[in-house]
């Protein structure tokens, strides 16, 4: 196994990387979320070839140097100019994950809501990217909300709060299924996947999904302490295999470790795979008492149990929320004030550094790198999306007087490739 560091070994290591692989400067084409009563948010950023579409729960949005207009909780708009399209799928609920068919004519929405458009949906739905129309063949209807979605081979693969999807029944398609893309029914590819456990305050679910650059292979976190029968606490992977979905053995049991305070269990808020499919990385919440709590953490890919982090980049006390990975960088974003923080417990401890809202990590040495554009920490970036250019797209929350790297962008971010 690789050795185990933390930056508390590395308190007196001052060198920064220099290098990294987007600007400091935000985007000004970059659209954003409309402030005003409350905080609207966007939940996540996806491309479909030269569209990219925005999730969340907000009611209204801009393009640069345009008016507002109305768009309820989802909306696309062009990679290049930022211009809002007309499309208008109006859903009346929080939208929290997207997913698009291979050839870009359709999307997958998940949320809370019960309507799409004007017509029913309960938390799933499947419209068309030209015309935001529900597909009226894809069968909408999960229990409870849907957190996340992937396109996976000839499956969609759905991942949430429900129990039941879509006409299946028992608990064969719950929290984790695979539906057929065309008609929406569970097709048996990823059903009685077990699912079981949760964790102090909080409920069994599934949260999100990556798939792999090589499509091979899906992690996976949530609230669990085990599937298909196996111990796996916050987080596992699984194997596209031909007929069906299995266990894959990668696991490690340092998210079987508590933080402080107990409200905090599920802390494992976001992973990604490095370029190359062969690392993980995983950002945290947690505050304190384990090894992952507050910080992001470097491990092996490799499809083996007992993996232990290669590093672990600790914020000293704040949550990070959303990772994405270059082959040299680490993007962390989340509503952190500091990297390199080991031994400060909301202080700046011995050798950390100030990083507020969003943070580059070097991938080979696990220490910050020079890159700090800043950004309004709010409640926190939810999450990151590196696309097809290499710019770094940041979903988070819009407070009033929400800006960065020292511009107002509520909502949206955009970090152009250097």
């Amino acid at each position: 196994m690789p050795s185990v560091f933390t930056l508390s070994k590395l308190a007196a290591v001052t060198l920064l990387a220099a290098s990294t692989t987007v600007s400091s400067a935000a985007s000004a084409t970059a659209p954003s979320l409309v402030t005003g009563s409350g905080s609207p948010t966007t939940s996540m950023i996806r491309q479909c070839g030269q569209q990219m579409w925005a999730v969340g729960s907000f009611a209204s949005v801009k393009a640069a140097g345009q008016p507002a207009v109305t768009r309820n909780n989802i909306f696309a708009f062009d990679l290049a100019s930022g211009v809002i399209a007309a499309v208008n799928p109006d859903v009346n609920g929080p939208v929290r994950t997207i997913a698009f068919s291979p050839d870009c004519s359709s999307a997958y929405i998940g949320g809370a809501f019960t309507s799409v458009g004007g017509v029913a949906s309960s938390n799933i739905a499947k419209i068309a990217t030209a015309s935001g129309v529900v597909d009226p063949l894809f069968a909408r209807n999960a229990s409870k909300q849907v957190r996340a979605l992937a396109y996976a081979g000839t499956h969609l693969l759905v991942g949430g709060d429900f129990t039941t999807i879509n006409g299946s029944t028992g608990t064969a398609s719950a929290y984790l299924t695979s539906l057929s893309p065309s008609t929406g029914i569970p097709d048996g590819y990823a059903n009685n996947m077990a699912i079981t456990g949760t964790l102090p305050n909080d409920h069994t679910g599934i949260r999100k999904m990556w798939v792999n650059p090589a499509g091979s292979r899906v992690a996976i976190d949530g609230v669990f302490t085990s599937a298909l029968g196996q111990p796996r606490r916050q987080a596992f992977v699984v194997d596209l295999a031909a007929s069906s979905l299995s266990l894959d053995p990668w696991f490690s049991t340092t998210l079987n470790q508590s933080c402080t305070p107990p409200s905090e269990q599920f802390y494992a808020q976001s992973m990604a795979w490095s370029p190359d499919g062969a690392y993980l990385y995983i950002a945290s919440t947690g505050f304190a008492g384990a090894t992952l709590c507050d910080s992001v953490a470097k491990f092996s890919a490799a499809p083996k149990a007992g993996q232990l982090p290669i590093w672990v980049n600790k914020t000293g006390g704040d949550s990070l929320y959303s990772v994405v990975a270059t082959l040299t960088d680490v993007y962390i974003g989340g509503h952190e004030r500091w990297a390199n923080n080991p031994l400060g417990q909301n202080s700046c401890g011995t050798g950390c550094v100030p990083r507020p809202g969003i943070g580059d990590i070097s991938a080979t040495t696990g220490l910050a790198t020079s890159w700090n554009p800043t950004r309004s920490r709010g409640h926190g970036a939810q999450d990151l999306f590196l696309d097809s250019l290499g710019d770094l797209w940041v979903s988070s929350d819009a407070p009033l007087g929400s800006l960065c790297a020292g511009a107002p962008h509520p909502g949206i971010c955009e970090f152009p490739h250097a």
